[in-house]
């Protein structure tokens, strides 16, 4: 918390008027304050509590935390174009900002089961890419594959006993409609 109040103790009333004096004034203190709101959001993602969760982040704060941090790095890419005056970049970075931004905010005002079905879902394609090996994916057999330094077939089927274990709490049933979900919003 100390980072953050070090970082917005220098916007006080005369700060503020000085930069809002002309077009150049106004664009520097629009630079600022980006790299300011930057800063910010990097350590947001690095404070945790300690007291909800003595171990690191939990389970549900995953996703938030991930949104977060890729906030934080569009951000300093639009910061990084902003001083370069490339507004096409900076147009092309903002969607995605924004979106992560929005999604983040849902998140944080929504209850657990609004998260973890945001997790789960955003694990779908992953699962789908695991099954298909399972199952004896062509893919698989690429030189591409062959070439990989690890053992990849092995170290994908490892992520995909986690994510089926309860611990993720993935699983099939009868009832799923729509085949690119790993689990069934009726179970």
């Amino acid at each position: 918390m100390d980072e953050i109040l070090k970082i917005t103790e220098k916007y006080d009333e005369a700060f503020i008027k000085e930069g809002l004096g002309s077009v150049e004034a106004l664009n520097k203190f629009a630079l600022t304050f980006y790299k300011d709101v930057a800063e910010i959001y990097d350590c947001i993602t690095r404070i945790r509590n300690i007291e909800r969760n003595p171990r690191g982040f939990s389970l549900n704060d995953a996703p938030i935390l991930g949104l977060l941090v890729r906030v934080w790095k569009l951000l300093k890419e639009v910061i990084y174009y902003y001083g370069e005056n490339n507004a096409e970049i900076i147009g092309i970075l903002e969607r995605p900002l924004i979106e992560a931004a929005v999604v983040a905010q849902y998140l944080m005002t929504s209850d657990q089961s609004i998260v973890e079905d945001y997790r789960k879902c955003s694990y779908k394609d992953r699962l789908r890419l695991l099954r298909n090996l399972q199952t004896g994916s062509a893919f698989y057999d690429t030189k591409a594959i062959e070439a990989f330094p690890l053992n990849f077939p092995a170290v994908l089927l490892l992520d995909l006993e986690v994510l089926q274990s309860e611990f993720f709490e993935f699983h099939l049933c009868p009832h799923r409609l729509d085949e690119s979900l790993p689990y069934c919003r009726q179970c």
